[in-house]
């Protein structure tokens, strides 16, 4: 096995149906990347680096988990200078 391939034990992700997969995968981003990888692969397309993959998975989650986090705070107002120049 090289870098960046599944491990042995990982589950079969193409099996799971939409609300499964998602609960399987939740916010791990070397789950989504494996899962990512097998549906690739059942749909003909060559795998990619699993490493590479999970970075992009991972920032996505983060980025996604910033900004619910900003839609749950109440609006800001605008600051006016109160310095002199």
């Amino acid at each position: 096995m090289s870098y960046g391939e599944a491990q042995p034990h990982t589950p079969d992700y193409t099996l799971l149906a939409g609300p499964t997969l998602l609960f399987a995968l939740g916010d791990d981003a070397t789950k989504w990347a494996a899962a990512f990888n097998q549906h690739a692969a059942k749909l003909g397309y060559p795998t990619m680096d699993e490493g590479w993959l999970t970075g992009w998975f991972a920032n996505a989650i983060e980025n996604s988990s910033d900004v619910r986090a900003r839609r749950t705070r109440p609006p800001t107002t605008p600051v006016f200078r109160s310095f002199p120049n």
